[in-house]
């Protein structure tokens, strides 16, 4: 039932968000039509968004050479049409890492894997616009989910299964540069599982060999593809250039890192407010709508008033005990999967706490490297392939509070639901239509 609400939902945002809104529009737009007009790929001087690789647009692309004949304009029709297959990106996406929640927590979780998923809005805000970032997402837990599952099966990931992973793997880093996050999060896994494993070391090492093999050959492909189009070996942001003679720890000031703003982040936590400050602005993205792509009109300058903002101040306020749980449920999983043996369930998370970790890290280096002046860069929407891993966190902790019914800390399911059915009447429905 839960499952089928979300589906339609997600096909509602899609047919009801409209076609020309969301981030950087204009940039993946024109990105999309260069390649299908020209059929090769564009510079900085056609698309804002010429330093991502083609993968995705390519996708766009065809649907639009496809979608040419029908009345209306090839266009409109069929960025609508995108915009839809993307809902439906979304929802295998949660089908995908139901999955691998259930053979790493256990099938009980699965549940509570769905409440927190579903709850966040710019899960479902990132499956309405026409951006890369749930394309990206599927392709790296449904490789994750090729190796996991052979991992259960058989001990160890075999070399078929490797093969496998590592292409979706490079079928990310084809479509964003955080894919290369994923890549090394499996690199990572595999050289700690095979110090780990002393009795299938053989096994882990014929795999990490096939990953290695595959994800190299892939990635210094991207390489000297960018480097042919672009002049660089990984493409940087126009507005990224003029920072590179300043050092990375000088490109952003002291607030950045550790400046909170609990005030303007409880009553008013939308765009430009909190300024440069990375945490209350990924907090407040992550389950509202600090950008104003949402519920609350982009255009607006200033502080916006009205009853959408004093919710998304409310949101804010209830989602802090969900944000705890979530974290410490990962430090626990994290914690868990290190002292675990590599052939219990709970080992399968090591390779998504090193997709957590690179993924992390390299957000990080994204976000620190652009100018002071730009806070743009801090938006949820970037980590959408990591809100699952976050979910898993919060369904464990969830989990070990409804196996104790005597626990004086067993408020917190229905707390969690209630949560859940605000947010996701209020936040996760697009009902704004500007």
């Amino acid at each position: 039932m839960a499952l089928a609400l979300v589906f339609v939902v997600l096909m509602w945002n899609g047919r009801r968000y409209p076609a020309g809104h969301g981030f950087d529009f204009g940039a993946h737009r024109d990105y999309t039509r260069f390649l299908r007009t020209h059929w090769r790929m564009p510079g900085y001087e056609d698309s804002r968004a010429a330093y991502n690789p083609p993968l995705f647009y390519l996708v766009g692309a065809s649907v639009m050479w496809a979608n040419e004949e029908l009345p209306g304009g090839p266009y409109t029709n069929s960025f609508k049409i995108l915009k839809m297959l993307l809902a439906v990106v979304a929802f295998a996406v949660v089908l995908v890492t139901m999955r691998i929640a259930g053979w790493i927590l256990g099938e009980e979780a699965q549940t509570p894997f769905l409440l927190f998923l579903c709850s966040a809005p710019s899960f479902y805000r990132a499956s309405a616009m026409y951006i890369p970032e749930q394309f990206l997402s599927l392709l790296i837990w449904t490789g994750f989910l090729v190796a996991l599952r052979s991992w259960k099966t058989r001990g160890a990931v075999g070399w078929r299964a490797a093969a496998g992973c590592a292409l979706l793997l490079c079928a990310a880093a084809w479509t964003r540069p955080l894919g290369f996050a994923a890549v090394g999060a499996w690199g990572l896994a595999s050289v700690y599982l095979v110090a780990r494993d002393g009795a299938r070391r053989r096994a882990w090492l014929k795999s990490a060999g096939v990953i290695f093999c595959v994800c190299t050959l892939g990635c210094l492909t991207l390489f000297a593809f960018n480097y042919h189009r672009l002049g660089k070996v990984v493409p940087i942001l126009p507005k990224v250039l003029k920072m590179q003679d300043v050092p990375l720890y000088r490109r952003q000031p002291l607030s950045f890192y550790v400046g909170l703003e609990p005030g303007l982040l409880f009553s008013h936590p939308v765009r430009p407010v909190l300024g440069n400050r990375w945490m209350p602005v990924l907090y407040s993205d992550y389950w509202g709508d600090y950008w104003k792509y949402w519920t609350v009109d982009h255009e607006v300058e200033g502080l916006a008033e009205g009853f959408r903002v004093r919710m998304l101040a409310a949101q804010n306020i209830l989602a802090v005990l969900p944000t705890l749980l979530i974290l410490s449920g990962l430090a626990a999983l994290g914690m868990g999967a290190l002292r675990a043996g590599p052939g219990s369930p709970a080992a399968g998370f090591v390779p998504v706490g090193c997709l957590l970790l690179c993924g992390g890290l390299f957000f990080l280096y994204f976000i620190v490297g652009a100018p002071h002046d730009r806070t743009d860069n801090v938006k949820a929407t970037y980590l959408c392939f990591l809100m699952p891993a976050a979910a898993m966190g919060g369904a464990h902790m969830l989990r070990c509070v409804l196996v104790r019914p005597g626990s004086r800390w067993f408020w917190l399911a229905p707390y969690c639901l209630l949560f859940w059915l605000w947010s996701f009447v209020f936040l996760c429905v697009y009902v704004h239509h500007r």
